[in-house]
């Protein structure tokens, strides 16, 4: 079946051109976002830039370094993530209003699913059966269900039934970043550089357990690197 058609927001133009003494011509910049990696495989988000976004993922041979292709998606590939057996991923498309699934036996598109557009950071709850992303629009952590029984599957969307402009998800500070789970699955950490805050979030409701700047509350039991 034909996917839905993804919009994809439109950079403006930068004011700087040739003719202001200070310009002087850009080389491109794939500039590297994120990278989802099996034993074999590397998948690199090539983001680009704010004045010139990037619409590819390279596919890297991790046993010869070499770049198997380069699979066009829509604006600015972001962030990823690898279900728990390797076979599906989901990436992020900073200024789309989708996210895609690839297949990474073949590196094809597979699915697209709505996302308001700044959805940024993508995560697998450890049992696989619920994906969580971090919102920078809405400040907030959206979440699916999914099955991965017989391909890749939604069964549910948390924010279904919204309008992409109406508020939507957990509140998570301001412009939510990157996530980590708890060892057990049970909770999800959520980062802010802007807030300088940790958002902790239950998985299997959606439900805000804490967000402050108090490492006594947020940092507990969170793993290295998400804490502070």
């Amino acid at each position: 079946d034909p996917q839905p058609a993804i919009k994809t927001l439109t950079p403006t133009l930068n004011p700087m051109t040739a003719a202001d003494p200070l310009w002087s011509k850009q080389p491109h910049r794939d500039r590297p976002r994120a990278i989802c990696a099996t034993a074999s495989k590397a998948w690199v988000m090539l983001g680009g830039t704010e004045d010139a976004p990037g619409s590819e993922v390279a596919v890297v041979e991790l046993s010869t370094g070499q770049t198997l292709r380069r699979v066009k998606l829509a604006s600015s590939p972001w962030s990823c993530a690898l279900g728990p057996k390797g076979r599906y991923l989901v990436v992020t498309l900073r200024y789309a209003d989708h996210a895609v699934v690839l297949d990474t036996t073949t590196d094809e598109e597979i699915a697209r699913i709505a996302v308001p557009f700044y959805t940024e950071y993508v995560g697998f709850r450890p049992d696989g059966k619920r994906v969580f992303l971090t919102n920078r629009w809405k400040d907030s952590v959206l979440w699916w269900d999914v099955s991965t029984a017989d391909g890749f599957e939604v069964l549910k969307r948390s924010y279904s039934g919204r309008a992409a402009e109406d508020p939507m998800g957990t509140p998570a500070g301001e412009n939510p970043t990157t996530m980590a789970f708890s060892s057990d699955g049970s909770l999800v950490f959520v980062g802010s550089a802007t807030s300088l805050s940790v958002a902790v979030i239950r998985t299997d409701t959606g439900a805000l357990v804490d967000v402050d700047k108090n490492p006594q509350t947020t940092t507990r039991g969170a793993p290295p690197g998400i804490s502070h």
